[in-house]
């Protein structure tokens, strides 16, 4: 499928419950880590449920990191973060978890 700004994704589980999008950003490029350049977006990790979500926000914030607060997606509650490296990092817990 392809969003507003041209942004051309598919997002789909693998038996076991592995969880994979791919995006492909119109504009792409080198450099630094950005979520428009060809390659990884950014990887995501799911949590049994909405209290595992919170006890790591907590733990962030206990550790002086950076975060995006947990914000509610049709997919599920995210937690956004980068790494040490600015790779974009998400934690998240499937909705009604």
């Amino acid at each position: 499928d392809t969003d507003e700004q041209g942004i051309r994704f598919a997002f789909g589980f693998f038996a076991g419950g592995v969880g994979l999008g791919l995006r492909q950003h119109p504009g792409g490029g080198a450099g630094d880590f950005s979520p428009d350049r060809a390659g990884l977006d950014h990887a995501s990790f799911s949590v049994a449920s909405r209290a595992d979500l919170e006890a790591w926000e907590r733990h962030l914030a206990d550790k002086g990191a950076t975060y995006s607060p947990i914000v509610e997606m049709d997919y599920g509650a995210v937690l956004s973060f980068k790494d040490p490296d600015g790779i974009a990092l998400e934690v998240f817990a499937m909705p009604g978890s």
